[in-house]
This record gives C-alpha cells, sequence and structure tokens, in this order.
C-alpha cells in the first residue's frame, strides 16, 4: 500500500465531530473504547476503514502522544461547552470520564482555562522522620496548559507525572505549551469542519513534492525510510493505527527542510556549526507544517521527536527513552541507516554491513534496543538495493 493510500485511510479515520456532537453520543463512545482496544489486538485487513464512532479521533491521539512525550500516566484534554469544561480526550483515565466534568485530580485544567496560563502543582508526603522534619518529597506533579483556539482560550491540557519526572526542564515545560498549541489547531480544524473535508491523499502528494524540488536526495530518502520503517513496524507487531501513523510519520519525518535553503542542503561540504543550528531546527518546522493539514495533527508531534536519542542527548526536546514515541524511534534507525549508506556530494556512502554495525553499536545510547533488534531482521526483508548484501 502506498503512502498516499494510507494517508487516505488515515484521514477518514481522523474525522471528528463538533463538541456537541462528542456530548451527545457518549454512550457510543464509551463502547467504542473498548472496540478500539479489541481492534489493536487483532488488526483489521489493510482496506478496513477506521471505525469511526470516536467523535474526536484525532484529539484522543494527540492526547496519548502528550502522554508519551511528557512521561505522564494521566493526560486529559478539557474544552468549554457552554458554562461547563468538558472532557474530550483522555489518558490513563477510562472512557467514562469522556464528556463530563476533570475528576478532582485534573481540576488544574479547569485554573488553566480559566486563567489563560500555564499551571503546576504537586502532591506530597513528608520524608522518613530520619530526614529534616518538615521537608517533603513531591509524589506526582499535575501540569496544566491553556488550550487556544479562534483567537481565545476555550479549554486546556493536563497531565500528572510521575515524582521520578517531578524536576522538568524549562524545556519540556516549552514542549507542554507546544502540545496544548497543538491540541488547538485540531479543535479549530474542528470547529471549521475541515476534518470531515479535508483531503489528506493531496495534501500529502502537495508537501512531499514540495520536498522534491527543495531538494531530490531528500525526497528519495524518505521513500527508502518509509520501505524501512514499514518493516521495523512489522516485526515489533504495531497495531494498525500505529502502523498508519508510522508510514505517514516516515514519508513526511524532513518535510521541515522545505523552509531551509536549497544551497545548504545541496552543500558540496561538511557543514559548518552555525549551519547545522538552523539543520536541526528541521523537527521543529516539520511539526509546524504537518499540524497545519486537518487530520494528520497526531503524526506531528513523531516528526517532530525524530531526532531525538535513547540516552536523552538528542532534539530538539531532549525526550529519552520511551518518552520518545515509538515511531520516532523506529524512524531514527531508519533514517540513520539511509543516511549513512547514501552518497553525497562530499562524502561516498557506506556499506549497508557498516552501518548496520554504526547502528548496534549505538544501541542504548543513540536507539532503542528493541528497535535495534527488529531492525536486523527487517534489513532482511527490504527490497531496497543498497541493502541486498545483507539481505543475501
Amino acid at each position: 500500500m502506498s503512502v498516499v493510500q494510507i494517508a487516505v485511510l488515515v484521514c477518514g479515520g481522523y474525522a471528528v465531530a463538533s463538541v456537541v456532537t462528542l456530548v451527545m453520543v457518549r454512550p457510543a463512545m464509551r463502547a467504542a473504547g473498548k472496540a478500539d482496544q479489541d481492534a489493536a489486538e487483532v488488526p483489521l485487513p489493510v482496506h478496513a476503514e477506521v471505525e469511526p464512532t470516536y467523535a474526536s479521533l484525532a484529539l484522543q491521539r494527540v492526547t496519548e502522544h502528550a502522554a508519551t512525550l511528557l512521561g505522564a500516566s494521566e493526560a486529559c484534554l478539557v474544552v468549554r461547552t457552554g458554562e461547563s469544561l468538558l472532557v474530550v480526550a483522555q489518558h490513563g483515565l477510562g472512557d467514562q470520564v469522556v464528556a463530563e466534568e476533570p475528576a478532582s485530580g485534573h481540576r488544574l485544567a479547569l485554573t488553566a482555562a480559566s486563567e489563560g496560563r500555564q499551571l503546576a502543582s504537586a502532591s506530597g508526603r513528608r520524608f522518613p522522620r530520619s530526614e529534616e522534619p518538615g521537608s517533603y518529597l513531591p509524589e506526582s506533579a499535575m501540569l496544566a496548559t491553556p488550550v487556544a483556539w479562534h483567537g481565545s482560550v476555550g479549554g486546556a491540557l493536563s497531565v500528572r507525572v510521575a515524582q521520578a519526572a517531578w524536576n522538568m526542564q524549562p524545556e519540556q515545560l516549552e514542549l507542554l505549551s507546544e502540545l496544548g498549541s497543538l491540541a488547538g489547531i485540531a479543535l479549530d480544524h474542528q470547529r471549521r469542519g475541515e476534518h470531515q473535508g479535508a483531503d489528506a491523499n493531496a495534501e500529502v502528494e502537495a508537501l512531499l513534492e514540495a520536498l522534491g524540488r527543495t531538494d531530490p536526495y531528500t525526497s528519495q530518502h524518505a521513500v527508502d525510510v518509509v520501505e524501512l520503517a514499514k518493516l521495523v513496524g512489522s516485526e515489533l507487531g504495531l497495531d494498525r493505527m500505529s502502523a498508519y501513523e508510522l508510514e505517514l510519520a516516515a514519508a513526511l519525518h524532513d518535510v521541515g527542510k522545505i523552509r531551509i535553503p536549497r544551497e545548504l542542503l545541496q552543500a558540496p561540504r561538511a557543514l559548518t556549526a552555525a549551519e547545522w543550528e538552523l539543520m536541526r531546527m528541521h523537527p521543529v518546522w516539520g511539526f509546524e507544517i504537518v499540524a497545519a493539514v486537518p487530520g494528520l495533527e497526531p503524526v506531528a508531534p513523531l516528526v517532530r521527536a525524530h531526532h531525538e536519542r535513547w540516552d536523552g542527548d538528542g532534539y530538539p526536546d531532549r525526550l529519552e527513552g520511551e518518552r520518545i514515541p515509538l515511531a520516532s524511534r523506529i524512524i531514527a534507525v531508519c533514517d540513520t541507516f539511509g543516511a549513512v549508506t547514501s552518497d553525497r556530494a562530499y562524502r561516498r556512502g557506506a556499506s549497508a554491513e557498516l552501518a548496520l554495525e554504526e547502528i548496534n553499536r549505538c544501541s542504548g545510547t543513540q536507539f532503542d534496543p528493541a528497535v535495534v533488534e527488529a531492525f536486523g531482521p527487517a534489513l532482511t526483508r527490504t527490497e531496497l538495493p543498497v541493502a541486498a548484501a545483507v539481505a543475501a
């Protein structure tokens, strides 16, 4: 199945109704929650349409990705409907909270929405008596950021992070803000009815064509990464929806390079430090470009995180371990293989064997060991010419 065909399927799956409809179909949504879990366990045929009973699947996926990126056990997206603020998407709270007011643990979202500012609070317990009296150890932290669309704040995104993640760096709070903005974009697309009539097929085609005009190498590289990523995803047993998102994110992972000058992308030399700083902006720019496409908002965080490292030394958000979405971890390995084996104006590409050795060497530091383990078998199944020696 081509990337374009996958895009059509995902676009249909991400169709969202209005918040009012969300409240009206609450019982059906709860029933669909279990159906969606069952579908994840037994993948449906590739031509089966995504069950549309969820009134806001795009918002649900954005909320789930936000929980992953922030290392949160719970995430909650609330939206103002009349005089109330109701939950429209959740992670870790159970389907029964949808279309209800947020539970007591997520009331910080109400304050963030009403005051229009990011907030944080912690619940704590005393240290053992042997420690300094009066000292507290935070057990968990609640973080909430306002969500705005159509020019005003109309909701909030809140997450609960464990004690180990309480010492959050400023860039993580900025990431929460970015994810709140992403939810606002999805809600604005929903308000204008753009999910129902969106042609993701045409949008993906246009973006890939623009990337090809900017840099033919990057465009072909994206095709190769898609091929490898699909095989790795299959090795890891991704569910149907995750596989769709992986293929789209793999195709669009470098789309942010559209904003980088062509002469820099095609420079016949190694880049300077300043030029690398500019180049390192492409995941953020890709996040912004993909987020603007109605129905593809959940793919944007996966594009943003494809240069993060397992050990936390990547960019742009210095995520580590399983806080990096699995799709992004897969793309990171496939992207590196393609880059190492490709000929560039200033160097010859390495052999597939040497590239695989380098990937194995970086397992546990740059790359997720589980993804690296799946990459070897996937490589033997690829039809890419560069991997013919390994496949043999």
